[in-house]
């Protein structure tokens, strides 16, 4: 994939299937996914950002995603 590359949401869903388009734009009206570029009316996710935010997601007990839970609020 081209660094340079931006993914619409239906790009993002389809490469990570966890996640929906829909479960994307909840996300960027709350604040808590990955990062995203505007254009104009365009939405669009560059591949390293995307990547990123799944890496700020890994966690090594219940307990700490808890605690980083209530942090996001």
């Amino acid at each position: 994939m081209n660094t340079h590359e931006l993914l619409t949401a239906e790009q993002v869903s389809a490469t990570y299937e966890f996640v929906t388009p829909k479960t994307l734009a909840n996300w960027r009206c709350k604040g808590t996914g990955p990062k995203f570029v505007k254009v104009g009316h365009c939405i669009r996710y560059r591949p390293a950002d995307v990547q990123e935010w799944i890496n700020s997601r890994i966690f090594t007990s219940t307990s700490h995603y808890n605690t980083q839970k209530t942090g996001e609020r």
